[in-house]
């Protein structure tokens, strides 16, 4: 099953495509710009943006036979883009909330793997390996066993498993956990 993650960045990837635009219809238009100062480009009439760079007034008047262009179409252009980040945001606000609830879904079976035979078996093991002290200060004895990284949860080889005291436990989660927590 894909993660929220992977679903989050496939649908954000399709409706950058569906939004993509190969400029199939332009227009010779006039754009007023920042100052007042003005230009005359090629305007998308399918997305709004100018699709050329500015043509100086004497090219311009080549191109439209001496007569002065139509003004740029500005609400075209700001309503697409608005358009498209409230779509944006959207998306994002679906998945974070999927995100948080496969998360929350991890959190429960982690919980319940913590209390597994399985997971007893391999703690023995760390702290043995340790010979019951800390592997962070090499002071207190362990008494608790921190994964590494959580590539493996579940079926984590030992090497990913460190003994550790409670302070030092603390310490290792004090910057957020491997999961993206902080």
């Amino acid at each position: 099953m894909e993660s929220a993650v992977d679903q989050k960045t496939k649908a954000l990837t399709a409706l950058f495509e569906r939004y993509r635009c190969d400029h199939p219809n332009t227009e010779f238009r006039l754009r007023t710009v920042r100052g007042g100062a003005t230009q005359r480009v090629f305007q998308c009439l399918t997305c709004g943006e100018a699709t050329t760079r500015a043509y100086s007034k004497q090219q311009a008047h080549e191109i439209t036979s001496n007569t002065e262009p139509p003004p740029f179409d500005d609400d075209l252009l700001r309503e697409r883009k608005e358009k498209y980040q409230t779509e944006t945001q959207q998306i994002i606000g679906r998945y974070k909330t999927r995100s948080a609830f496969e998360r929350a879904e991890f959190f429960r079976w982690y919980g319940e793997y913590l209390k597994s035979p399985a997971w007893k078996a391999k703690r023995e093991k760390v702290i043995l390996r340790a010979q019951g002290l800390c592997e962070g200060c090499r002071d207190a004895p362990a008494s608790e066993v921190h994964h590494l990284n959580y590539h493996n949860v579940g079926d984590e080889l030992l090497f990913q498993l460190v003994a550790v005291c409670k302070s030092c436990h603390h310490r290792l989660h004090e910057g957020g956990d491997e999961l993206g927590e902080s």
